[in-house]
Order: structure tokens, then C-alpha cells, then sequence
């Protein structure tokens, strides 16, 4: 068995680096992030080749990404959609086969 837990940690930063604060722009900052993601496999030998079963959960917590409020265009706040996960929980199951 192989189990690995992995933390994503993103640091709070600027929206829009160019715009000033409270003249362009009324909130430019996002908020530290940290998503955690676990891994497991497992190793069989059953059909003569090196075959490994794994399970793979990405933003195992269900963080929502932070959600900006200064689009300019639309009256709802958006989440930020270049850096921070959007999909939510996401699972992966799948077999490896070396031949």
C-alpha cells in the first residue's frame, strides 16, 4: 500500500497589480488558499505484469475558491478563475499496467 496527502498552499495576493486600492478599485485582495489532496495505490502482480490499482481525491476538503468581487461587467461575484481550483472535489480510480 502507498497512501501520500499533499497541501497546495497558495499565499493571499493582488486581484489586479496594476489597479490602486481604493481609487480603481474597491477590494484587491485574495485571501491565502490551501487545498489538500490524497493519493493511495495499491500493487498487485496477478497477471504477470506490475499492475497498481489507485484512488486519487484532489481538493479532498471541498474548498471553494475565493470569489472576487470587482468584475466590472457582472453584478454577481464570480470566483477567480485563473489560479484557484474550481471543480470542487474531484475523484480519480484507475489501474496502472506496466508491461
Amino acid at each position: 500500500w502507498s497512501v501520500s496527502i499533499q497541501e497546495r498552499l497558495m499565499s493571499n495576493t493582488l486581484l489586479n497589480a496594476i489597479q490602486v486600492q481604493g481609487i480603481e478599485i474597491s477590494d484587491n485582495h485574495l485571501p491565502a488558499m490551501a487545498y489538500t489532496n490524497l493519493n493511495t495505490s495499491y500493487k498487485l502482480d496477478m497477471f504477470g505484469h506490475n499492475e497498481e490499482l489507485f484512488f486519487n481525491v484532489q481538493n479532498l476538503f471541498n474548498t471553494d475558491p475565493p470569489v472576487s468581487p470587482n468584475i466590472p461587467t457582472n453584478f454577481n461575484p464570480q470566483p477567480v478563475q485563473n489560479v484557484f481550483e474550481r471543480l470542487g472535489r474531484l475523484y480519480t480510480v484507475g489501474v496502472r499496467v506496466k508491461w
